[in-house]
């Protein structure tokens, strides 16, 4: 389970009502039974919750971990700072984890906190500024009775527009969500955000590692380093294996840990949809019992419960059906996490364009460039004179960074301005792959909401974490496509360790198909479910675009249905929130 923590501001609406009996009563109930002053806030815990009591009056909340991978239990080490800036920044450099940290502001005489998020996200981080409350589980809030936030329908404008697009603001009214990296002051009738941690630092010049031998031996290292420490924290987990590249990989950590481990594979019955052979080399060369589990077509997932704590609408029908098919086994194991390769694609710069030669001309020069031409030629299939043309296009041209607004099936209104994530570079100057790598980075902090379970078992990404992403920014994009394979240094750093078969397969896992069948199958009940629902009631879907769309005959390879899963994601949510 999850750390759970809730938080109050002094002098707000939240913080006078724990006062009373009733409220205090009930958050003994729901198991919160320590509290701690820090700063302007008192920090209130449940009995299960891990925290590490820090030096000038911090507490950090969660997980953390030296870079080694051991686990920190104790203060000791910490007592040498004299301002929470240098703890702050040292905690950042030197270790790693999964936490939320609490600090009072001693040059305002302790009337205003920092609150920072690591920069993995993966423990939550909501908080209302006309409230007064900063927790880990949104639903808290009104179990409590403090208060009951509607849908923030701008919000939800905005998502459908740019539904790739993360952002600090919420699908819940009057809530933000305190981005990962970033740090939070609450002073006296104010707040504020900025980035403690960016990405941008470990791209630098002073940074990279240029060999691919050096550069795979520090990725592998990374990677090892905290799955270990994560399955030595949970000690029984499940990881949901595809038999690709990212999940293998992450198997094959887990091949030498002394933690329980299960690998479950899903199967869609259709053609294409069944990794099984690929799982099964993976899961006999690690020495791992694989499970399977089945989709089922027979369900439209499209209308079920959500987690309460929710801040967006995010969970798919596919990722749906996925948890649904894998809960048996989540139960039956009695695992304590369930882990996923998710991610792997972004940090192991899978990108799909030219940038990479433009990078290497740019920062490595003319013989490193051709050099990546090459690779791309092989990689792409494509001619040595159309990689050359779309790399010089990728050097004169501006990098497009801010996606294009999806206004399809959406009434013609006001379209919402983008919402910038701090990690979006606002000028240009910096290599077009650096931009598309750190852009797509950003987008990868909507994969933990996606995969938000019911059951409140945690879900473990280790190909998200700090030092996995610090490890893979280091490495320069061309070094990405060495040979002409994609992946490139991740490949090279667990040649050993999986079979030549995942090393070397160039194809990836579809569930397009299952996709396809769902929608096909079930299009009458999504009709009825979109018309009938909130978005048409305020006017934010098109019914006429609607029905006009659903009754034409879908052509080959037409993929904007997918248009009709993400109105009917937000209606199953909204629907929930209202």
């Amino acid at each position: 389970m999850s750390p759970e923590y809730i938080a109050f501001v002094d002098g707000t609406p939240a913080a006078k009502a724990t006062m009373r009996q009733d409220v205090a009563s009930l958050m003994h109930e729901l198991g919160f039974v320590r509290r701690f002053r820090i700063g302007n806030v008192a920090l209130h815990l449940t009995r299960g919750t891990e925290e590490l009591a820090l030096p000038l009056g911090a507490h950090l909340v969660g997980e953390l971990y030296t870079s080694s991978g051991c686990r920190v239990r104790e203060s000791k080490g910490f007592q040498y700072f004299t301002t929470q800036r240098q703890l702050r920044e040292h905690l950042l450099e030197r270790f790693w984890g999964e936490y939320v940290l609490f600090q009072p502001n001693e040059e305002k005489q302790n009337t205003a906190t920092f609150i920072t998020r690591d920069p993995s996200g993966a423990l939550s981080c909501a908080y209302s500024d006309d409230e007064g409350f900063i927790t880990s589980d949104i639903s808290l809030v009104s179990r409590l009775g403090l208060a009951q936030a509607g849908v923030d329908w701008d919000f939800i404008e905005h998502f459908l527009s740019y539904s790739h697009t993360k952002i600090a603001r919420s699908g819940v009214a009057g809530v933000s969500e305190l981005l990962p990296g970033c740090m939070l002051e609450i002073a006296p009738r104010r707040s504020s955000t900025s980035s403690v941690w960016t990405p941008w630092r470990f791209v630098q010049e002073t940074e990279l590692q240029r060999d691919i031998d050096t550069a795979s031996h520090f990725v592998r290292k990374a990677v090892s380093t905290v799955v270990t420490a994560m399955a030595t924290t949970d000690q029984s987990l499940l990881l949901q294996l595809s038999g690709g590249l990212d999940s293998s990989i992450v198997a094959a950590c887990l091949g030498d840990s002394d933690a329980c481990v299960r690998t479950c594979t899903v199967v869609a019955p259709l053609p294409g949809g069944d990794e099984r052979p690929y799982a099964e080399r993976v899961s006999s060369r690690v020495g791992i019992p694989l499970l399977h589990a089945n989709l089922d077509l027979s369900e439209p997932a499209i209308q079920f419960k959500i987690p309460a704590r929710s801040l967006r609408p995010a969970v798919s029908p596919l990722s749906r059906a996925a948890a649904r098919a894998m809960e048996p086994f989540v139960n039956a194991e009695r695992v304590n996490a369930v882990y996923s390769g998710g991610g792997g694609d972004t940090v192991f710069c899978y990108l799909r364009t030219a940038s990479p030669a433009t990078d290497a001309l740019r920062r490595a020069g003319w013989a490193e460039a051709w050099n990546s031409v090459f690779n791309l030629t092989k990689l792409h299939r494509c001619t040595a004179a159309k990689a050359t043309w779309l790399a010089f296009r990728k050097l004169v041209d501006t990098p497009h960074l801010d996606p294009s607004a999806d206004r399809s099936l959406l009434r013609a209104s006001r379209q919402p301005p983008l919402g910038r994530h701090p990690w979006v570079p606002k000028d240009d100057g910096t290599l077009p792959g650096n931009c598309e790598r750190i852009v797509d980075l950003a987008g990868t902090q909507m994969f933990r909401e996606v995969t938000l379970r019911e059951d409140d078992k945690r879900v473990r990404m280790p190909l998200l974490s700090q030092p996995v992403m610090e490890a893979c920014l280091r490495v320069p994009s061309w070094l990405w496509i060495r040979g002409g394979l994609d992946r490139a240094v991740a490949r090279a750093a667990f040649a050993d360790a999986l079979p030549p078969e995942i090393i070397q397969r160039r194809s990836k896992g579809n569930l397009m198909g299952f996709n396809v069948a769902l929608f096909q199958r079930h299009k009458a009940t999504m009709r009825r479910f979109l018309l009938d629902g909130c978005l048409s009631a305020r006017g934010i879907v098109d019914a006429d675009h609607l029905n006009a769309y659903l009754s034409r005959t879908a052509q080959p390879r037409d993929r904007s249905f997918l248009r009709i899963f993400d109105l009917c994601m937000t209606e199953n949510w909204v629907r929930q929130r209202s």
